[in-house]
């Protein structure tokens, strides 16, 4: 925790809006408060070897997230917020400003006790937040328009290709995203088809207490289309959640 030649302070901050923590240098970030200092950093690499590297813009992929006290999704990079649970990637979008693309904000609504997310100043009854990723607001090579979504049972607005989910009424396009990192093109991609577990249980007993164990059938045609897994990773996380959420455990 020495300072040493060329080092700043690296401080804890704490977004009270998104429950999270992070850690950077100066200045604090919109609506964090600034906590103790952790550690000294360089703000630069002194040997001038990544100097091109350190404000280069990235694509990363953007997730829905549930909130589950807040009862609405959330859309940023990983990782979740406090009290999220991760579900799907939606899209792919910059980490910085790049030519051509600005700003999702989450905004506050005190009235639904809801955030909401787009580009822009905020509407009436909203609070402008923090800035989220960086998307195109004119279509370029290879992205496709994503749309507002509203859900009037929990009064949310969602942010995704297609067509609506559940419950949901689509309205007009928003902004103009990546459906996939074109970088991906050159990497092997995994396609995983038909899937079928049916009949799966298992039983044990001690002198104290027995469990049943029981696996609901999962039957898919084409696994990967229907959870945009297409990727190992993707693959892997789509089949292990839906494969943990259909375990039944009874004792006795």
């Amino acid at each position: 925790k020495e300072q040493v030649p060329g080092t700043e302070p690296v401080f804890e901050y704490w977004h009270p809006g998104n429950k999270e923590h992070t850690l950077h240098l100066e200045p604090a970030w919109p609506m964090e408060e600034r906590g103790e200092i952790q550690f000294y950093a360089f703000r630069a690499d002194p040997s001038g070897q990544t100097r091109g590297l350190v404000n280069k813009a990235t694509l990363k992929p953007v997730y829905d997230f549930w909130h589950s006290s807040g009862q609405q999704h959330t859309f940023h990079h990983l990782p979740a917020w406090g009290g999220e649970t991760e579900k799907t990637l939606q899209f792919y979008a910059y980490d910085k400003e790049v030519d051509g693309t600005e700003a999702v904000w989450d905004f506050w609504h005190a009235e639904t006790g809801k955030k909401r997310f787009h580009i822009g100043e905020a509407a009436e009854g909203e609070v402008k937040r923090s800035p989220l990723f960086y998307v195109f607001t004119e279509q370029v090579a290879d992205t496709e328009p994503v749309y507002e979504f509203y859900h009037e049972g929990n009064q949310e607005y969602n942010l995704h290709f297609g067509e609506a989910w559940e419950g949901e009424e689509k309205r007009e396009v928003k902004f103009y995203a990546y459906r996939e990192d074109p970088a991906d093109r050159l990497k092997t991609k995994v396609f995983l088809k038909k899937v079928a577990i049916d009949e799966i249980a298992a039983q044990s007993s001690t002198k104290l207490a027995g469990m049943k164990v029981r696996v609901d059938d999962m039957f898919y045609d084409d696994f990967s289309t229907e959870f945009s897994a297409t990727d190992a990773r993707s693959v892997v996380k789509a089949l292990m959640g839906e494969l943990f959420g259909k375990v039944n455990l009874k004792l006795g």
